[in-house]
C-alpha cells in the first residue's frame, strides 16, 4: 500500500512539473482579423520612409502563423548583429527586447538623430558598454543607450553602426495589418507584424489622428510589446484606405498616456510626453533637422495649422521660468479677477486646488505669441 502510495506522488510530481513548464511556452495565436490585406515583406531594410503595404484588392500573400513572444524571455539566437551567435540579449522593462554588446572603436560620437549633422551628445571611449535599442532604415544608424555621470544615469542616441559591428545590418520592416473596430469609450488599436525567420510576431500600438486627417499616427520603440532592436524605431503613419504605412520621424515615444502627431505637411512633430491631468507637456520640433521650436504646456488640444493654443501656469515653482510679458498680464489679471467665491468654496469640499493660467496662442513656424485670456482651473 506504501508504494502504491508513492508511485501515484511520484506521477502526480512528474504530471505537475511539465505543466508548469509548458505554461512557459509563449502562446501561438492566430494574426488579428482586420479590414486590410495580410502582407508578407519580400525582403529586410529599406529607406527611412517605408512604403511596405499592399494596396486594397491586391492578392495577399499567405502569411505564417503568428507568433507573440513573451517579452520576459530573455533570447539567444542567431541574427544580424552576431553572426558567432555570442552575443547577450537582455530584456527592458518587460517590454521590448535591446541587445547588448561594446564600442569597438577607440571613440564614438553619440548624435541625438541619425544624421553627422546631428547635435552630439557626448563621446564613448573604446570598449563603452551600450545597448542597442533599434536600427535606422539604412541600417548605418544604431539607437542606443549607456550609462554616464556621476549619477549612473541612461544616455539615449544615435552611433554610426560601424563603431559598432562590422557589416552593415539590415532593418526587420513592420507591417500594418488593420486597425480595430470604433466602440464607446475606447481607445483604438492597431494590429501589425514583423518577421523573424519564417514566423510572424504579432504586436499592438496605440495611434493617434486629428479628425481631418486620413492617416493615423502611432510611435514604434521599446516601450512597446514584442518590440525588437532590430527594428526601425520611431514615429509611423498609417492610411487606412491604402495600407500605406510610412517612417516619418525617429521622435517620438510611446510611454503610457504619451502620444505623437504630425502636421499635414509633416513639417512638425508635437509630442506630448504622459504627462499628468490638467495641463501636459509638449513639445513641437521640425522634422528634416530635430530643433526644437516650442517647450511647454497645453490645457486642451487645439490645432490649426501651425498655430496652436498653449498654456502657462502661475504658480511660485514657475515664475522664474517665465517671461516678462507673461509675468505682467498675469499680475493685471489676478488685480481684476479674484478666484471666484464658488470656486473657492469647491475647492475646500472636494481638496482640490486652485491655479491661474495664462492662454496663448502660438504660431509655432514664426515664432508669433499672442496672449488670449487668463483662466482659473482646477488642479490636484
Amino acid at each position: 500500500m506504501k508504494r502504491l502510495m508513492g508511485l501515484i506522488i511520484f506521477a502526480v510530481s512528474i504530471a505537475l512539473f511539465f505543466t508548469c513548464h509548458r505554461g512557459a511556452e509563449a502562446p501561438v495565436t492566430e494574426g488579428p482579423t482586420a479590414e486590410a490585406p495580410a502582407v508578407v515583406p519580400e525582403a529586410l531594410g529599406g529607406p527611412a520612409h517605408m512604403d511596405i503595404a499592399q494596396a486594397p484588392g491586391s492578392p495577399a500573400a499567405e502569411a505564417p502563423e503568428a507568433v507573440t513572444e513573451t517579452a520576459a524571455e530573455t533570447v539567444i539566437e542567431q541574427n544580424i548583429f552576431s553572426p558567432s551567435n555570442e552575443a547577450r540579449h537582455l530584456n527592458y522593462n518587460s517590454f521590448g527586447t535591446v541587445y547588448n554588446t561594446v564600442v569597438k572603436s577607440s571613440l564614438a560620437d553619440l548624435y541625438r538623430l541619425p544624421s553627422a549633422q546631428s547635435e552630439i551628445l557626448l563621446v564613448m571611449p573604446g570598449n563603452t558598454e551600450i545597448n542597442v535599442l533599434g536600427i535606422s532604415g539604412d541600417g548605418l544608424w544604431l539607437l542606443i543607450r549607456i550609462r554616464e555621470g556621476q549619477e549612473n544615469e541612461w544616455s539615449e542616441g544615435w552611433v554610426l553602426g560601424e563603431n559598432v559591428f562590422d557589416e552593415t545590418p539590415r532593418p526587420r520592416e513592420i507591417t500594418i495589418r488593420g486597425l480595430s473596430p470604433e466602440e464607446p469609450r475606447r481607445a483604438r488599436s492597431l494590429y501589425g507584424t514583423y518577421m523573424e525567420g519564417n514566423r510572424e510576431i504579432a504586436f499592438t500600438v496605440y495611434p493617434n489622428k486629428l479628425g481631418h486627417q486620413d492617416f493615423w499616427t502611432f510611435v514604434w520603440d521599446i516601450y512597446n510589446d514584442n518590440y525588437r532592436y532590430d527594428t526601425v524605431p520611431g514615429s509611423y503613419v498609417w492610411y487606412p484606405e491604402t495600407n500605406e504605412l510610412r517612417h516619418i520621424s525617429y521622435m517620438g515615444t510611446s510611454m503610457e498616456s504619451a502620444w505623437s502627431i504630425f502636421t499635414d505637411d509633416f513639417k512638425y512633430i508635437l509630442q506630448d510626453f504622459g504627462t499628468s491631468p490638467g495641463v501636459r507637456g509638449l513639445a513641437i520640433s521640425r522634422v528634416d533637422d530635430g530643433e526644437r521650436v516650442y517647450s511647454g504646456g497645453y490645457l486642451d488640444l487645439r490645432l490649426r495649422g501651425y498655430i496652436i493654443e498653449t498654456v502657462y501656469s502661475i504658480t511660485p515653482w514657475s515664475r522664474p521660468r517665465l517671461d516678462e510679458e507673461i509675468l505682467a498680464f498675469a499680475e493685471d489679471f489676478m488685480s481684476e479677477n479674484p478666484e471666484p467665491a464658488e470656486m473657492r468654496q469647491y475647492s475646500r469640499e472636494t481638496g482640490l486646488g486652485i491655479e491661474l493660467i495664462i492662454v496663448c496662442e502660438l504660431d509655432f513656424d514664426t515664432g508669433t505669441r499672442t496672449i488670449l485670456r487668463g483662466e482659473y482651473i482646477y488642479v490636484q
